[in-house]
């Protein structure tokens, strides 16, 4: 029950699900950060996978993992916000279609389970409880490495796919910067995946709002129905864009964001 991958909560749950929900991070983010007093590089401080739960705070990059994917669960706006740091327009956009499709989907999940039941409702949303609390202790496993202000998590060798995620310090927590959901892409290719993120947070409340109305009298039923709807609403969103496409020229310039 997914649209296509896209940059904004693809990136970040992948990473945490094993991350947690869509499409790899950055490759670039293991680069070590030059001392500035001395000029020289300073050995990271890499922090290995531990049985101990590293705390859900912002005082360590695994642990600001761990809040983002809480807040991205409960389409948290404020939660969500709170971690990923913004520097521009177009990331403040990006952060704001992430908390749309974040609370879309949350609403989704909660008005499965509110109009049949908790086991019910597996059959439409899965096990979200389950499947959170997974990707939370994964988190645990995975290695931390941190110099100075900036630091990288990064999965274990077979842990699952997804590369290493930078972070930064910012008045003493640890954040995740915007850019790192979109490196690498064009203006573009950031607001076809803001629109993308727009486009899924609406189909999520369409199906919210017809559960909780109770137009299906199953999960199951409900499955199968809003299956079907997807299909011709992605369909007819690819036609959309396979025709826009074609109208523009073939040699636009790429901008990159400011």
């Amino acid at each position: 029950m997914h649209d296509r991958k896209s940059w904004g909560l693809g990136r970040i749950t992948l990473f945490a699900a094993a991350m947690f929900v869509a499409a790899t991070m950055s490759t670039a983010a293991g680069q070590t950060v030059s001392d500035s007093a001395s000029g020289s590089a300073a050995p990271p401080t890499t922090h290995p996978a531990t049985a101990t739960a590293v705390p859900a705070d912002m005082s360590s990059p695994r642990g600001t993992m761990k809040v983002l994917l809480n807040a991205i669960t409960r389409g948290d706006a404020e939660g969500i916000r709170k971690v990923i740091f913004v520097a521009s327009p177009i990331e403040q956009k990006m952060v704001d279609s992430l908390v749309a499709r974040a609370d879309a989907t949350h609403r989704f999940q909660d008005a499965a389970i509110k109009q049949f039941g908790k086991e019910g409702a597996k059959a439409l949303v899965g096990n979200s409880e389950a499947e959170s609390a997974m990707a939370i202790s994964r988190i645990d496993e995975m290695q931390e490495s941190v110099q100075g202000e900036s630091a990288t998590i990064s999965p274990q060798p077979g842990q699952g796919p997804g590369d290493a995620m930078k972070f930064k310090k910012v008045d003493g927590s640890w954040r995740v910067p915007a850019s790192e959901f979109v490196a690498g892409q064009d203006v573009t290719a950031i607001e076809q995946g803001m629109d993308d993120m727009n486009f899924g947070a609406g189909l999520m409340n369409q199906y919210a709002n017809d559960i909780t109305s109770g137009k299906y009298e199953t999960a199951e039923k409900a499955g199968e129905e809003i299956r079907k709807q997807m299909s011709v609403a992605l369909m007819k969103r690819m036609a959309e864009h396979q025709a826009g496409a074609a109208s523009q020229p073939t040699t636009a310039p790429s901008t990159r964001p400011q």
